[in-house]
């Protein structure tokens, strides 16, 4: 067992006995590269940076979003709640989300529990609520695919290939 740079061992049988501590193994100096050498090696393999580049710096943070508030109708809560109750029923493709199931919606018993006088207009609004989420969805993905085709902080002056 190695603790605290000691390589403790400890007897089997003998319970009264003080285990024997002898050093563990340290690396010895020829093993280390010295700061000039980690940095010819780095400069024999192309991987030079500026001192700019090699200065710890903290990435800088996204400003945090306003709070939104927001306020929903009344006579749209029960077509909120049907889209929250299906969101097991969404179709996905190579490309992400491309709609809801519809028969999936329609047998779910959150549909089937609606007032049968409310269900059509409650699945018309649902649809629209299911446009304006992939609307949103697909806006989403297009500043992540930007966001990862920026170049990186740091490194940005290492020479390519």
């Amino acid at each position: 067992m190695l603790a605290s740079g000691l390589l403790v061992s400890q007897p089997a049988d003998d319970d009264d006995a003080l285990p024997s501590s002898t050093p563990a193994p340290q690396a010895r100096p020829e093993d280390v590269a010295t700061p000039e050498q980690l940095a010819e090696l780095a400069r024999s393999l192309g991987l030079e940076r500026s001192r700019q580049a090699m200065a710890l710096q903290p990435l800088p943070q996204p400003p945090e979003p306003e709070p939104q508030e927001w306020r929903l109708w009344s006579e749209h809560v029960a077509a909120l709640d049907l889209f929250n109750a299906a969101g097991t029923q969404w179709r996905v493709g190579h490309s992400g989300p491309t709609g809801l199931d519809y028969a999936g919606v329609r047998a779910s018993p959150a549909f089937r529990g609606l007032p049968r006088a409310t269900r059509e207009q409650t699945f018309a609004d649902l649809c629209v609520i299911e446009r304006g989420w992939l609307a949103e969805e697909r806006r989403q993905a297009a500043l992540r695919r930007a966001q990862q085709q920026q170049p990186q902080a740091l490194g940005d002056d290492l020479p390519g290939p």
